[in-house]
Parts: structure tokens; C-alpha cells; sequence
């Protein structure tokens, strides 16, 4: 019984870990687009 416990306690400490990793690596790209596009329109604005 405890074991049972102790496997399904590891594996939603596992998955909310992936499941905020995912989240951060997907606000970085966003973030990363984003900074892209300013400077592009920055480039634009000063030719």
C-alpha cells in the first residue's frame, strides 16, 4: 500500500515539474519571437 502511494505521489511530482518546464520553455520562445520582431521593426523604422 505504501509503495502504491509513494509511486503515484513520484509520478505527479514528475509530471507537474514537465508540465511547468513545458510551460517555461514555450514562454521563452514566445518571448525570443517577440524580441525578433521588435528589432526588426526597429531595423525598419531607422532605414
Amino acid at each position: 500500500m505504501s509503495a502504491l502511494v509513494l509511486i503515484g505521489v513520484t509520478a505527479v511530482m514528475a509530471w507537474s515539474v514537465a508540465r511547468e518546464h513545458a510551460r517555461r520553455r514555450r514562454w521563452r520562445e514566445a518571448e525570443r519571437l517577440s524580441r525578433a520582431l521588435f528589432a526588426a521593426a526597429g531595423m525598419r523604422r531607422y532605414r
